[in-house]
């Protein structure tokens, strides 16, 4: 018997948690802060739309507040239907762990256990240990006497801070600052648009060796993040496809579409990609960035330039996104192509 669990690291060591009650995993943003929380919860963030709060979870389960990066990680969780996020510093992989590897945690003095790590288990030739999302979720608030304690020292030494430091993440760099601030935006709009203006089209916009491109949000079911190191290649397969990966627990197939668009190939260790929605058909398309969810008027939509016309059938048109030129893809015509024809 095995259950599926979804790997990360905290503060250097491995943890997991019940891969069915993660619902997505997201690059760090920036977190709005909320007064009178406790210090684990550092704030909410928009996702589209809906109001979660963040916690962190290296404070929670006792460590030493560390500097944030925009290397870490938001896993979102559902449970009882209730949303939460937390801070995670690397997302490892999606994992089956048989129940024979899995271990109590063991008691520590006078039978004291942790409170949010109840297994440990064995994953190749590390231990992960297996955090009770249940109790994690139900006790989001709950505060110890030590933490009550430090909650005090801190609002000593809060009232000694300028207002310049009363924001997210105090300790980043401009630059850094600017990285979570995008993703915050991004994470703002919505996907599915509900309303049917036929004067507009809403695309997600994305960019391929620096140029834009977008593709109508209807296909689009979300954003992700992979490495590539975690990819698995599919044999006897067209180098367009890269290989499968391992999002919550189901196999996801990764197609470079830059062939089709006479661009060249490269790719990052972390990278991003747009699920997409063929006929309940899902495979993923590695981009370099996500920017936005943009509604453009369809009177701005241009032709494909006649020095495109080679893979016309691949395009839409064109139009002007911020100072960029964006070119809409069809996409359905090129995953028709790439993965439909090529398989018979």
């Amino acid at each position: 018997m095995k259950k599926t669990y979804l790997i990360f690291r905290v503060h250097g060591f491995l943890y997991a948690i019940d891969a069915s009650v993660v619902v997505e995993n997201l690059w760090l943003p920036e977190v709005t802060p909320v007064t009178e929380t406790p210090r684990h919860i550092v704030g909410v963030i928009n996702i589209r739309k809906k109001i979660i709060p963040i916690m962190d979870l290296n404070v929670r389960l006792g460590y030493s507040p560390i500097k944030y990066a925009t290397t870490d990680s938001i896993v979102i969780l559902e449970f009882s239907n209730i949303l939460i996020g937390l801070i995670v510093n690397e997302i490892c992989d999606v994992y089956d762990i048989m129940k024979e590897d899995i271990t109590s945690t063991p008691s520590y003095g006078e039978g004291q256990q942790s409170l949010f790590v109840k297994n440990m288990a064995r994953i190749e030739n590390d231990i992960a240990m297996l955090l009770d999302h249940s109790f994690l979720i139900n006790h989001i608030t709950d505060v110890s006497i030590e933490e009550k304690e430090d909650l005090d020292i801190q609002e000593s030494e809060t009232e000694q801070l300028s207002k310049e430091t009363q924001y997210f993440s105090p300790q980043a760099t401009i630059q850094e600052r600017e990285i979570f601030a995008k993703r915050a935006q991004i994470l703002k709009q919505p996907i599915i648009v509900e309303e049917d203006n036929t004067d507009t089209i809403s695309l997600a916009v994305f960019s391929l060796n620096n140029e834009y491109y977008g593709v109508d949000v209807n296909y689009v079911r979300e954003f992700c993040t992979y490495s590539l190191s975690k990819v698995t290649p599919v044999p006897c397969c067209p180098q367009y496809i890269i290989g499968n990966i391992n999002l919550r627990g189901e196999i996801l197939t990764l197609v470079d579409i830059r062939s089709v668009l006479q661009l060249s190939t490269s790719f990052k260790e972390y990278a991003k990609a747009i699920v997409i929605n063929m006929d309940n058909f899902f495979v993923g398309i590695p981009v370099d960035n996500v920017f936005a969810v943009a509604n453009l008027d369809r009177k701005n939509i241009a032709s494909t330039p006649i020095a495109q016309l080679e893979n016309k059938q691949y395009h839409k048109g064109v139009t002007h996104y911020k100072d960029k030129t964006l070119t809409i893809l069809d996409i359905t015509n090129i995953l028709s192509y790439l993965v439909v024809e090529e398989q018979v």
